[in-house]
């Protein structure tokens, strides 16, 4: 049996949902935009409030409030506040998603390769890497391309603003349920099976693991201290969170760090169109930085 506030709310009872409130939703969708950009309509209204049950339900909260006085209020928890964040950014990924990306990404280095005496390392970042899947998956792509003389080496940053999927990259452990589009070559390669069969683990092989560097990063307040520059930037399905104007924004900051004809990627179902930027599209959601730019921006919505 439920017991509700006076606006109707559900509150505490053993098991049942606790359900946000109005005012609460928009605390929280106000300050998520603020710190990382990620715009969550009323459509997300569900999804925030399945998320954060079992951690209200396990602290004893009866209401959302509470909480978000913790973590989001003006004496806030540095820890609560980063248990928010990770909570409600966590994303999909999967191993050689939209696959025709690396594709063309092995192609351009042949043809690159083809056209120059001496390759130099190649450098890619991941700009929101999750749970790792996708700079493992370009770690396989690389070192097949580095086991054949193409390219001398490589390496790649793989960054993200939850520091729990980070850690969940660092570790580098999938379930038999997430290997199924890396092909039975690469999985002999580059997969250990756990000892422990019943747990159907495997761990990406540390040779691999050492090319990946995890690190935090947020896209709309984070800056590199130094001048890295980029082969290649992937910044896939993030987008689709933004507005207009932190899409330019976020693009803005990420070409400042690709190397002249660097390429930028992002998700299939993403586009630059309609923004003033010295990039061009080269193929399905791949944008290619002119070697000479200067950025302006234009009316747009």
């Amino acid at each position: 049996m439920a017991i509700y506030n006076n606006d109707q709310t559900e509150i505490k009872t053993y098991g049942l949902t606790i359900r946000i409130t109005d005012s609460e939703y928009q605390r929280i969708s106000s300050f998520i935009e603020q710190r990382t950009g990620i715009r969550l309509p009323p459509s997300k209204r569900v999804l925030v409030e399945g998320r954060l049950q079992k951690l209200l339900r396990k602290a004893g909260y009866d209401s959302f409030t509470p909480f978000l006085d913790r973590s989001i209020g003006r004496h806030a928890n540095d820890s609560d506040t980063t248990l928010l964040i990770d909570l409600i950014t966590t994303n999909k990924t999967d191993f050689f998603r939209e696959a025709d990306h690396f594709t063309y990404f092995e192609q351009t280095l042949i043809a690159k390769a083809a056209k120059t005496q001496s390759m130099p390392v190649i450098k890619v970042w991941c700009a929101a890497s999750s749970t790792g899947e996708e700079p493992y998956t370009l770690a396989m792509v690389l070192n097949e391309l580095k086991l054949k003389g193409i390219i001398p080496d490589f390496e790649i940053i793989a960054t993200d603003i939850s520091n729990q999927v980070l850690q969940k990259g660092i570790r580098a452990e999938y379930h038999y349920s997430r290997i199924q589009p890396i092909s039975e070559s690469l999985r002999k390669k580059y997969l250990l099976k756990h000892k422990n069969k019943e747990l159907k683990q495997v761990r990406i092989v540390k040779s691999l693991r050492d090319k990946v560097s995890f690190q935090p990063f947020n896209l709309i307040h984070s800056q590199w201290n130094d001048s890295k520059l980029f082969d290649a930037i992937f910044c896939r399905n993030v987008y689709i969170y933004f507005d207009r104007d932190t899409q330019f924004l976020v693009t803005k900051k990420l070409i400042q760090y690709l190397k002249a004809e660097g390429m930028l990627y992002l998700g299939h179902s993403e586009t630059l169109n309609g923004f003033d930027l010295p990039v061009k599209a080269v193929s399905n959601a791949v944008y290619k930085l002119d070697p000479n730019p200067t950025i302006t921006k234009k009316n747009f919505k």
